[in-house]
């Protein structure tokens, strides 16, 4: 489960093949959901990238928090 990203206790993680459209999975306190809206359209461009290099089995760079 990479991290990609950490901020108010929210863990943000993409999975290598994953299933299709291109996401994130969000966790926090044992809760997990597919989404978050305001952090993904600020870093569309990283996720993109980020969502083929996992498809590939690159490694996946750290993106900064939602501040």
């Amino acid at each position: 489960m990479p991290v990609i990203s950490r901020f108010y206790g929210i863990l943000v993680v993409m999975y290598f093949n994953d299933h299709r459209p291109p996401h994130v999975h969000a966790k926090y306190a044992g809760f997990e959901a597919s989404f978050m809206r305001e952090w993904l359209d600020k870093h569309s461009a990283e996720l993109q990238s980020h969502w083929h290099n996992a498809r590939a089995g690159q490694p996946l760079d750290y993106i900064a928090p939602l501040e």
